[in-house]
């Protein structure tokens, strides 16, 4: 297999199985799919080992515990035997020719370690509300849209203290001595509004201090620390505030996004179009 891809679970049904679909019905089909079930209490083993059997591509690891993201990610990357590394979560869906973009990019630019791509933003009906547009050498990723040399991501494993900010941590501890890429195409629907955020926002916000608070580390300035820092404590006190009225998608919808080019945006009638066939394609 040329492609490992690795999506983490922990109760993620409501979703899962679109996630999954999304996968087989790549253009690109020379790819191992592990499905790592993290303690979850839902319907998602079951719906895992659904695909298992149809498919001898797609392997379910799960050994009863709830260990976290980050000890599911490292033990991904120990597993996984493709030249090359895919992020995914199971609650997005990868856009039909994702993986055959990526790798193709990758083939002809060996000096690239890790290649991220555009999003489109979806919400938990999966209408289009919105894109982030990354393009060219980066510092830092949409984790969900990576991928990467195998190699790179064994050599550069995720640090277990960073709790829903591990990619953060991992991108401000490498870019320095890697080479990043992204590119401008939306190859992902990413979901962020529909799911829970705000215990995860506020974690993700406290690691993140940590990550600034060891600016010397990652190469970065007094200024950085400072700046960032600041900005981290205002975005917790202001979630709290709103999640008292029940009103946290409100500052989800503002966050910012950079608006992608027209050539570049998916039409809501092409979405449309790629929704249907994707929700009406053969399902185990």
């Amino acid at each position: 297999m040329l492609v490992t891809i690795a999506i983490p679970v922990y109760n993620g049904e409501s979703y899962l199985r679109d996630a999954i679909q999304s996968v087989v019905n790549q253009t690109f089909q020379d790819w191992e799919l592990y499905l790592i079930n993290d303690g979850s209490t839902d319907n998602s083993l079951a719906i895992m080992q659904e695909y298992a059997l149809n498919d001898i591509r797609i392997k379910v690891i799960d050994d009863g515990q709830n260990k976290g993201l980050v000890t599911r990610l490292n033990q991904s990357i120990e597993t996984a035997i493709g030249k090359y590394y895919a992020r995914m979560d199971a609650d997005d869906i990868m856009y039909v020719t994702r993986i055959e973009e990526q790798v193709r990019f990758l083939e002809s630019h060996p000096d690239v370690d890790v290649l991220g791509t555009s999003i489109m933003i979806i919400d938990n009906e999966n209408n289009i509300v919105g894109s982030n547009m990354h393009d060219g050498k980066v510092n830092a990723f949409i984790h969900p849209t990576v991928m990467g040399k195998s190699e790179w991501f064994r050599a550069n494993p995720y640090c277990g203290w960073a709790l829903r900010a591990e990619d953060m941590e991992l991108w401000s501890r490498t870019a320095s001595k890697s080479n990043f890429w992204a590119l401008d195409k939306p190859l992902l629907f990413y979901r962020e509004f529909g799911v829970p955020v705000t215990k995860k926002y506020i974690q993700t916000q406290k690691t993140l201090l940590r990550i600034f608070l060891r600016y010397e580390k990652y190469e970065k300035s007094c200024f950085w620390w400072l700046k960032n820092s600041l900005y981290a404590v205002v975005k917790i006190v202001a979630y709290i505030i709103f999640d008292l009225f029940d009103k946290t998608d409100i500052l989800v919808s503002k966050r910012h996004r950079m608006p992608l080019p027209g050539t570049k945006l998916l039409s809501l009638k092409s979405a449309t179009k790629l929704f249907s066939v994707l929700l009406a394609s053969k399902r185990p």
